[in-house]
């Protein structure tokens, strides 16, 4: 294997995505952890992370969200020695070690001086006993914290590059002596453990020092847990201890982290040891009846999602864009005093407008069928306050120019046409209208100006409400249905064949549409209840504007000169010389392979409304469309280069998940509500607040407000998950299979919420008040 960081220095910062790449495509089965950190990532499963190859690997470390990412390896199929070489117990270890005299093999040099020793071999149970003092084992439940990951002060773990050997059978009846002779000692989970035992482990954590639960010190959570239950104490009694323990000292000290790791500890070996067991009543029975205060705090940590607040649209960020696109924006915002968002992304659809057709990448390396061109929709939401038509028109002007142009040239040549005697016109058709922008347009005569203009167009819509609405009124017998098909194909392009009663026959080269437009709040939601659920809202990206502000009258660079310039050499680039359409070179696919992993995941989660979920079905081959788009603007060759860079293929990534997904966020959650549940999640949590809950059950949502009354049985428990997957709810199961879970309630959300609460009761009281006035004559 080689080595991508030095192994004498633990100084020189590693490439974490490659240190991941070559574990991976050595065989080790490796995940992200937080960064700095030896945990794994909130909320997430960390075996759901592990890679499936290099490739994955290379995939996951180069999206935004993982590439501080420290590195995991799942211990599976792996046998990994922890040597404690830096504690009292050094000289122990060292001897056992002496004595198995195992063979050399890949070993990892700690930052703290221990070392970890990998072997191959069977699995074996991950260990919180000691195969001797100092030395643990992780095993198939386990996983370790691979070379290359940074600790918390900032050094970095290297290893010594030797061949993986074949665990020793000695080690393995070790492993497997250690395991057993723990299960002999073990005490079963629910039974009173022995005052004496509790004073054994009472004295045990009274000697030790107060860090020994905090991450990073000599003791881990799960050690300290390890090191009761080795000592007969049972998981009550020894979360009884910890509580004890936690409240005295240690508690009020800690760090959310440190609270995320002892927690993800705890589950961890109360799944890996008592699997028969319902690990979640450790949490939700055994620590809430003996200390709910410390429970409150632990429960504290995620932060619930404010179900009425509007989600904020984040700025434009810097470094994303192309330059002349950026500086645009910048420039053009201020002197307007606009959203710099809603012109970068005005500024890109007009780019793509711009761009042929014919100019395509190719998606997958193995298939030829599909390939995208730069064919982007936009809308940008926001009150008449926020400039929407004066950003469109300074966006598009440069195109617009263009587009006239070429319209006074086709009117010139159609007036030649007419001016020559008619027995010359004989067999020749009057010229195709070339366009490169069309308003407002029925679908037929946009039909006509395709039929000229294969390159394609933009449709420009200062009020997308317009467009929306004229599906109707020039539909005739067919209904919307046909109108809609028609702007749908059109988000696709290719060919389209028209057989027209009265017109004749005809075939388009490329029904091929950009689309940009501006629609205010209201309209839009009317557009999406109304609207059938067929992918037409969703195929837009939603610029949710940010109020207008007082524009600046100062010199300024030339930005808009630039901009413009770029949009006219856009029009004038043609396809690579070559045949072939241009693909992404070797780690741009893999940037692209691990987004469309993320963007299956996203559209599967269940916090998701499926509006937004279907806008994000879409990103795979949007993304595809976007690095077209950025590698033509940065190309100074008429031809652009044959392959797009993972340079391109990584900022693309950024400003799709850091800028537009969460535009649309902010449009699907904020405009449009987070869920398609949204007001019986808001009927719910209000609820919560006004009632001051600490636990929730389906006989409560029952006996809530005419909302929650009205929701059916069988809908209660999707409801209550959509909650605790939005952090306000935990689910504990019931002691038997079929009982129903009960729910308990994040602390957080009472102290988040405290203003809601109390609007939240001062409604309800003003409702029972109305009822009584309305009933009985005594109210207000």
């Amino acid at each position: 294997m080689s080595n991508p960081i030095e192994t004498t220095s633990t100084t020189t910062a590693p490439d974490l995505r490659a240190v991941a790449f070559d574990l991976a495509l050595q065989g080790f089965k490796v995940f992200p952890l937080q960064p700095k950190s030896k945990f794994p990532i909130p909320g997430i499963s960390w075996k759901g992370l592990v890679c499936a190859n290099e490739v994955d690997a290379w995939a996951k470390w180069s999206l935004p969200e993982f590439q501080a990412s420290n590195i995991g390896i799942h211990c599976e199929g792996l046998i990994v020695v922890d040597l404690d070489l830096y504690k009292d117990t050094a000289s122990d270890a060292e001897a056992w070690l002496a004595e198995l005299d195992l063979p050399q093999t890949f070993t990892v040099q700690t930052a703290r001086g221990g070392r970890h020793l990998y072997f191959k071999g069977p699995d074996v149970a991950n260990s919180a006993s000691k195969l001797a003092p100092g030395i643990d084992v992780r095993g198939v439940n386990g996983y370790v914290v691979a070379p290359g990951s940074v600790t918390p002060d900032g050094a970095y773990t290297v290893f010594e590059d030797l061949p993986l050997a074949v665990a020793p059978q000695a080690l393995i009846d070790k492993c497997k002596a250690a395991k057993e002779s723990q299960r002999r000692d073990e005490v079963d989970w629910g039974a009173p453990t022995s005052e004496a035992r509790l004073l054994d482990g009472r004295a045990y954590l009274a000697t030790a020092p107060v860090s020994i639960q905090g991450v990073g010190g000599d003791h881990t959570a799960f050690r300290v847990i390890s090191e009761l239950w080795d000592r007969g104490v049972s998981a009550s009694g020894a979360l009884d201890l910890l509580l004890e323990d936690w409240n005295q000292r240690c508690l009020p000290a800690w760090s959310d982290d440190e609270l995320r790791g002892l927690i993800h500890h705890v589950h961890t070996y109360a799944q890996n040891n008592f699997a028969a067991r319902a690990s979640d009543q450790v949490f939700g029975e055994v620590v809430l009846v003996e200390d709910p205060e410390a429970v409150t705090k632990a429960r504290s940590l995620e932060d619930p999602v404010d179900l009425w607040g509007i989600f904020p649209a984040p700025d434009l960020p810097l470094g994303a864009l192309p330059r002349v696109l950026e500086e645009f924006a910048l420039v053009q915002g201020e002197m307007m005093g606009a959203d710099p968002a809603g012109l970068a992304v005005a500024a890109l659809v007009t780019c793509a407008a711009a761009i042929d057709d014919r100019i395509q990448v190719q998606v997958k390396r193995h298939d030829p069928h599909w390939c995208e061109s730069a064919r982007i929709w936009a809308a940008l939401v926001g009150s008449p306050s926020t400039k929407k038509s004066p950003i469109l028109s300074a966006a598009t002007a440069p195109l617009c120019r263009l587009d006239g142009q070429m319209f006074r040239e086709w009117q010139a040549e159609v007036s030649a046409f007419l001016e020559t005697p008619k027995d010359e016109r004989k067999g020749r058709t009057s010229p195709a209208q070339r366009r490169l922008r069309i308003e407002d347009a029925t679908v037929e005569a946009a039909q006509v100006v395709l039929e000229g203009s294969p390159w394609g167009i933009l449709l420009l819509q200062d009020e997308l409400s317009g467009f929306f609405g004229a599906m109707d009124k020039y539909s005739g017998g067919k209904g919307a249905a046909a109108d809609r098909a028609f702007w749908l194909r059109s988000f696709n392009g290719g060919e389209y064949a028209l057989n027209r009663v009265g017109r004749g026959t005809a075939l388009l080269p490329n029904l091929s549409v950009c689309l940009l437009g501006g629609i205010q709040p209201e309209p839009i939601r009317k557009v999406a209840a109304d609207a059938h659920d067929d992918g037409l809202l969703q195929r837009l990206f939603p610029i949710v504007l940010k109020p207008a502000t007082i524009g600046r009258d100062a010199p300024s660079p030339d930005a808009v000169g630039r901009y413009s310039a770029t949009v006219q050499r856009l029009r004038q680039m043609r396809a690579p010389l070559a045949p072939l359409p241009i693909q992404f070179d070797d780690d741009a696919q893999l940037i692209r392979r691990g987004l469309e992993e993320k963007h299956l995941h996203l559209q599967a989660s269940e916090a998701v409304s499926r509006k937004l979920a279907s806008h994000i079905g879409k990103y795979d081959g949007l993304f595809a469309r976007l690095c077209l788009l950025w590698h033509c603007i940065e190309s100074a060759d008429p031809h652009p280069p044959r392959q797009i860079s993972a340079a391109t293929a990584a900022r693309v990534a950024g400003f799709l998940h850091g800028f537009l997904l969460r535009h649309a966020a902010a449009f699907y959650g904020g405009v449009l509500g987070l869920s398609d549940d949204h007001d019986r999640l808001q009927a719910i949590a209000g609820y919560i607040l006004a009632r001051k809950l600490d636990r929730l059950t389906n006989r409560d949502v029952q006996r809530g407000d005419g909302t929650m009354r009205s929701i059916r049985e069988a809908d209660i428990r999707p409801l209550l998950e959509q909650l605790a997957a939005l952090g306000w709810l935990e689910r504990v199961d019931g002691a038997r299979p079929t009982s129903q879970p009960h729910w308990l309630v994040n602390p957080a959300v009472h102290q988040k919420f405290e203003e809601r609460a109390r609007a939240e009761e001062a409604r309800r009281a003003d409702a029972r008040a109305a009822i009584a006035e309305v009933t009985t004559g005594q109210g207000k």
